[in-house]
């Protein structure tokens, strides 16, 4: 959580607040048992009070998610809920990155969670940026590309010098203007 809330301090002292999300089974919240639909349902909840108790509307509204995060992301985009899209250091699925990461043989009836992200991507309609980390040996930038082939009009930011864990690090001014530019948009 500690790097993505450097992310966000960059946002907050530019105008814009964060909503950061902790998922069952992470952090403070390890005591539940995570798994896909959870994750989707608990975080819609979560932002749609946000929304309502501080009415934010979904047009104020954008999605960012980082790594599992982009999973969520791109879920909830589908789901009406805000206007813009943010997915940082994304996969295509989860089974993709257990097979590229450990072992092309590993049965799909394995992996309980699909996390399908190519699968949904063709369905994106909002605006979309997409970051992904060159170096990145977790959620390899293919996985970033072939995302970024399948959504129609996103846009797409490649970090040569940054792997998974140091995507905030390697931001350049000209990426942070990049993706400032890109919220400005709503």
């Amino acid at each position: 959580m500690y790097g993505e809330a450097r992310f966000f301090k960059y946002f907050y002292e530019r105008g814009y607040s964060a909503l950061l999300v902790e998922y069952a089974g992470f952090g403070l919240s390890k005591e539940y048992s995570p798994n896909e639909i959870r994750l989707y349902d608990d975080s819609e909840k979560i932002i749609k009070y946000v929304q309502s108790k501080y009415s934010f509307s979904k047009q104020k509204t954008s999605l960012w998610g980082r790594s599992l995060g982009s999973g969520v992301a791109l879920e909830l985009s589908l789901r009406d809920i805000c206007s813009h899209l943010i997915l940082v250091t994304p996969y295509t699925s989860l089974g993709e990155v257990a097979r590229y990461k450990y072992s092309h043989f590993i049965p799909e009836f394995l992996i309980l969670d699909k996390f399908d992200n190519l699968s949904k991507a063709e369905k994106v309609s909002l605006p979309t940026l997409i970051i992904g980390a060159k170096l990145d040996t977790l959620t390899p930038v293919f996985m970033a590309n072939q995302l970024n082939r399948k959504i129609n009009g996103s846009i797409y930011i490649e970090l040569p010098h940054s792997d998974h864990f140091h995507v905030n690090e390697n931001l350049s001014s000209l990426e942070w203007d990049r993706i400032i530019s890109f919220l400005q948009k709503i």
